[in-house]
């Protein structure tokens, strides 16, 4: 049996999170999804596979989570404007 992929995706817009879900879901990854910085720095422990993330997180961004993300290793997609 093969382990299917862990991805984080942060969306505090509701369609792209249901987008990402749908997208990502059908295609077999086993998913996790945050609305804000704070969730998704605590998810990086569980060192997913990938992290996908909206730009705009208030205080943070993404680019902030993907800085975090880094450090450990782990590929990040940030998507926004």
């Amino acid at each position: 049996m093969s382990r299917r992929h862990h991805v984080v995706i942060v969306a505090q817009n509701p369609a792209l999170a249901t987008a990402l879900l749908s997208w990502l879901g059908n295609a077999g990854y086993e998913l996790a999804i945050v609305t804000t910085f704070t969730a998704a720095k605590a998810l990086l422990e569980t060192k997913p596979a990938l992290v996908i993330s909206e730009l705009k997180l208030g205080e943070y961004n993404g680019l902030h989570l993907a800085l975090k993300a880094r450090t450990v290793g782990i590929p990040t997609i940030i998507v926004g404007p």
